[in-house]
């Protein structure tokens, strides 16, 4: 190790300042790194082959040490003779005496006027020779480490492979370096600058285009702001290799997992049979035979134009590791019952010809709910009295089920105990109806029941109210029968007496049932009209008057509005009104009879009163709410029927008319202003509601459950489609 010392000198006018051992002048700068050099040994002195001078400045004194060392067992004599430059100094010449194991210290100072390169030698004379030990002081230079070269080995064709390496600024200055490398390689960051002894990590990425062998050089620039920078070189080598991926389906048998391998272009994933809304898993695996790394994407195409993605796939862009396999997650929810889906999925590993195809199929499995009847006979019933029955609601699927009866029961005449549930699978519900009339007329309702995931359900009551006073004929199952034809045939929306007029004139006949029909003559010429029973189950549900009748047929009797709103009546003592419009599309005289709310909540006014044929009626409906912050709903019941059904007397068995019934819902609430509503706690079953493809001017129909999980009941209101 050589130690290095800095001599100063005092000049006229100079400002000095001594720090600890060290004095500087304001005319001089004294920075002076040791240089540290390989010792050499010569005829047994041990010496540096050479003496560096770095960071100095002209009009300095820079002073390091020779240091001879005698490494022989024997006494050595030197003679040594001063440098011949006047920039290098040392003592006067002497002779130098060592004994073994002896060191001798010989101070060298360098003084340099201006910069530029500067060298010299101090030569040594013993007994056995000459040796001579070079000095030199060079200026600063810039200089950076690199490695020589980088191996990428094997990597798949479009993939790419990640080499680490460092740069090292090894100069004393602060240097700036630029790489150039050509495709397939990169080097991140191109360029930069690096501090005095300082390093940064280098990005080096190969990424093949081909199977070929390549070999290229990364040039590193760099230069401490000279004109002209220097260049050093990396050798780059790399193998780019087609990658070999093949799929499989992954099947779990009864004892152990198997792997199903084919060598067809197209592999089958059946998922059979799937309950709606549920979720069945597949796997299918993919192998990679190949010594490298095959990066690979799964395609789905019918993703860019498939709205209802029931199909999807765990992982659609990865890497197989080399010679290994890895397994990917295939999932199938459906969302239509009996829809049978089909999708492909396309395994491509990247930079390799091959292509696996997988066709993924599966049937949507929906509930099987079905009414133990199609209709319930309640009977003659006095007024005030009831009289009860009972039915069942089955699913016959191992798929679960929620039902909702569309009903009022605190309204209707009609009520049930239970109006909603959930069927398990296989499971049965017992629903008990009691029929409690207070008005001697006639009633039928069609009662509809929507189950989740499947069509509606439809049940046919009926039943007579009679007084001691009032006693209309009895309404059987045969006369709604014959209503239905008549409906077909045009008849309904004549009145019962000019029907039992036109048969005894001989204008209509009976036929081998007992229904009324046209002659013969005009049978042939007379359309036959369509009929709600016609109607698939979801076209019933939405042709009802309480939903909104379509166009198909038109209805005997309608409402101008379901749903009347009263929003927020601040005052609970307060009366709100509105008015709602019934009319009659017959062509006979019509009594409209409104049932009474049990609450006094909302009242209608009439509650009774005719219409004529082919003229409209208003009723006023007042919202008399009895308590503060709360929601109040009902759905207002009304039976509407020709006038002459309300005396048996009055009626022939063969043109008895079935009542129409009419659905009113009536909703408002008492909430004060600044006062919060119960805080609603629903859900959805489904997050998006996707519609089964259909024809131009066709229609489909989906099911959507809305749970309430809270205590409280909440007020709910669908806004009208924008674009119609």
């Amino acid at each position: 190790m050589f130690t290095a010392e800095v001599k100063y000198s005092k000049r006229p006018g100079a400002s000095y300042a001594k720090y600890g051992n060290f004095v500087t002048t304001g005319l001089i700068f004294f920075t002076m790194p040791v240089q540290t050099e390989r010792s050499v040994n010569h005829f047994g002195i041990e010496v540096a082959n050479s003496i560096t001078w770095q960071g100095w400045e002209p009009g300095g004194e820079y002073t390091q040490q020779i240091v001879l060392k005698n490494v022989q067992i024997k006494t050595k004599k030197l003679h040594y003779k001063s440098p011949s430059s006047r920039f290098f100094t040392t003592l006067y010449p002497k002779p130098i005496v060592l004994s073994s194991g002896t060191s001798f210290t010989l101070p060298v100072t360098f003084r340099p006027l201006e910069k530029g390169h500067y060298e010299d030698c101090i030569e040594f004379e013993t007994n056995e020779g000459i040796f001579s030990v070079p000095m030199k002081a060079v200026l600063p230079k810039a200089d950076i480490a690199v490695p020589e070269s980088l191996k990428f080995n094997m990597c798949a064709v479009k993939d790419c492979v990640q080499v680490v390496f460092q740069i090292t600024n090894t100069s004393e200055l602060v240097t700036n370096f630029h790489w150039k490398v050509l495709e397939p390689f990169s080097i991140v960051p191109e360029s930069g600058t690096l501090s005095p002894q300082t390093s940064c990590n280098i990005k080096a990425t190969f990424s093949p285009k081909a199977a070929l062998v390549y070999e290229g050089t990364a040039v590193c620039s760099y230069s401490a702001e000279q004109k002209v920078p220097f260049t050093k070189h990396v050798r780059l080598e790399g193998i780019g290799k087609f990658p070999h991926l093949v799929a499989s389906i992954s099947r779990q048998t009864k004892n152990t997992p198997s792997t199903e391998f084919t060598t067809k272009d197209e592999l089958d994933l059946n998922f059979g049979e799937v309950p709606v809304q549920t979720t069945a898993v597949k796997w299918i695996e993919l192998h990679n035979f190949s010594p490298v790394n095959a990066p690979y994407q799964v395609l789905q195409p019918s993703s860019t134009f498939n709205m209802d993605m029931v199909f999807s796939c765990s992982h659609y862009h990865g890497v197989v590791p080399a010679e290994s396999t890895i397994k990917l997650k295939v999932s199938f929810t459906p969302q239509n019952p009996g829809f049978h889906s089909v999708d492909y999925l396309e395994v491509i590993a990247l930079g390799a010809t091959n292509c696996s195809v997988i066709k993924c199929t599966g049937i949507g499995k929906g509930p099987e709910v079905v009414l133990d009847c199609d209709y319930l006979d309640m009977g003659v019933v006095e007024s005030g009295k009831f009289s009860a029955k009972s039915f069942k609601v089955v699913n016959n699927s191992d798929v679960p089920a929620a039902f909702q009866f569309m009903i009022d029961c605190n309204q209707s005449v009609f009520k049930l105990e239970t109006t909603c549930g959930l069927l398990p699978g296989k499971g049965s519900q017992v629903i008990i109806l009691r029929f409690s009339p207070t008005n001697p007329i006639n009633y039928y309702r069609r009662l509809t029941c929507l189950v989740q995931n499947q069509d509606p359900l439809y049940v046919d009551l009926f039943g007579t109210c009679h007084t001691e006073q009032v006693k209309p004929a009895v309404l059987q199952k045969k006369h709604l029968d014959r209503y239905h034809i008549h409906v077909r045939r045009g008849f309904s929306k004549i009145s019962p007496e000019q029907l039992n007029e036109d048969l005894r004139t001989n204008k209509l006949q009976l036929d081998e049932e007992g229904t009324l029909m046209a002659l013969e003559h005009n049978t042939s010429s007379r359309e036959l009209l369509p009929s709600v029973h016609e109607l698939s189950p979801m076209e019933e549900f939405f042709c009802h008057a309480s939903v909104g009748e379509t166009t198909a047929i038109v209805p005997h009797v309608s409402l101008d509005v379901h749903h009347t709103d009263f929003g927020q009546l601040l005052d609970p003592k307060a009366v709100e009104q509105k008015t709602v419009n019934i009319t009659n599309h017959t062509k006979g005289k019509i009594t409209c009879m409104w049932m009474k709310d049990t609450k006094g909540i909302f009242s209608v006014s009439p509650d009774e009163a005719d219409i004529l044929p082919l003229k409209t009626a208003s009723f006023r409906v007042t919202f008399r709410p009895n308590a503060a912050n709360q929601f109040f709903s009902a759905d207002l019941e009304c039976y509407a029927f020709y006038k002459s059904m309300r005396d048996y007397r009055l009626v022939e068995d063969t043109t008895l008319c079935p009542p129409w019934c009419l659905s009113l819902s009536a909703t408002g609430h008492t909430f004060a202003m600044g006062t919060e509503t119960f805080i609603p706690r629903s859900q959805w079953d489904v997050k998006q509601l996707v519609f089964p493809a259909t024809t131009v001017d066709g229609m489909s129909y989906r099911t959507l459950l809305l749970s309430n999980n809270g205590q409280n009941p909440i007020h709910f209101a669908f806004d009208d489609d924008p674009s119609g």
